[in-house]
């Protein structure tokens, strides 16, 4: 059996979020990408809701 040292490597995440109408989906995921100190996009398909959090 051989060892090898450990090494981090990059990765993404794939997260779903999922809950009812206000529950706050767009809010959390846009402050997780803000997070992840990148820019950030939004496809908004809900009339301009995202809107609200610019």
């Amino acid at each position: 059996m051989a060892f090898t040292k450990a090494t981090k490597t990059k990765s993404r995440a794939r997260i779903a979020l999922c809950g009812p109408s206000g529950a706050g989906k767009t809010y959390t995921s846009l402050r997780l990408a803000s997070g992840l100190g990148e820019k950030v996009a939004v496809i908004d398909t809900e009339r301009g809701s995202a809107s609200k959090y610019a």
